[in-house]
């Protein structure tokens, strides 16, 4: 039996020769495209080789920030779904189409839809950017009372408690949409990684790569990914 050295060696050297199928390679890389430097990094240097394979790929994963109030309703449906698969799809979508988009924080968390676990544990985490499944997540804690508490202009306090008055646990989300992923504590990882591919398709410079862009500039014109396709589009035409 092969040593998980040795099967990390075969991959690497499979990666660089390209045997393994193009789209396999391609996911490993957007993968790697969440995580922190210098491994972000590299899968867009990587995947900014290939620029034909890599465009045919972004088509699918890049789409317009947009969320209408009907689909929030859904999805907040389905989160508190006993399917495992139905409430993680619904979160998966949720971590990309921010519920901000949306609704505004006071009003999303007013809802009676969202007064009980598991449904509220779900958001909060979303809002605050933090795996449901980690440690110290809102679900895994799944205290009895979670509360919204502003702080200031700078956003909201989300404590957790098995009594009312307690606060054992808070846990921080940005309320304003125009600042989500500007700077390091309004960090969105999945939007992050939008920025990145930007940068990829910008690089491409290409009809089919344009196009991409255009469509992101088509979300909505609070949310960063946004923002910057559409500053990208206005510095070709000025260019």
């Amino acid at each position: 039996m092969l040593t998980l050295s040795i099967l990390v060696s075969v991959r690497v050297a499979a990666e660089e020769t390209g045997t393994i199928p193009t789209t396999q390679r391609l996911e490993t890389l957007w993968d790697d495209m969440l995580k922190v430097e210098p491994v972000a990094t590299r899968a867009v240097l990587t995947m900014a080789k290939s620029q034909d394979d890599t465009i045919v790929f972004l088509i699918d994963k890049l789409k317009p920030l947009t969320l209408t109030q009907d689909r929030l309703t859904t999805l907040i449906q389905q989160l508190s779904s006993k399917d495992d698969r139905e409430w993680r799809n619904a979160v998966g979508e949720l971590e990309y189409y921010d519920p901000r988009l949306a609704m505004n924080v006071e009003e999303l968390l007013a809802l009676d839809s969202v007064q009980s676990y598991p449904v509220r544990h779900r958001l909060v985490d979303i809002l605050s950017d933090r795996p449901v499944e980690q440690e110290y997540s809102a679900t895994t804690r799944a205290f009895k009372f979670l509360k919204i508490r502003p702080v200031g202009d700078e956003g909201f306090n989300f404590c957790g408690g098995d009594k009312e008055e307690a606060c054992g646990t808070s846990w921080w989300a940005e309320h304003k949409l125009d600042r989500l992923n500007v700077g390091f504590s309004n960090s969105k990882n999945k939007w992050t990684r939008k920025v990145r591919s930007l940068a990829i398709l910008q690089s491409f410079d290409s009809p089919k790569a344009i196009a991409i862009i255009k469509t992101i500039a088509s979300g909505h014109p609070d949310a960063q990914p946004t923002k910057i396709a559409s500053e990208k589009l206005t510095r070709r035409l000025e260019n």
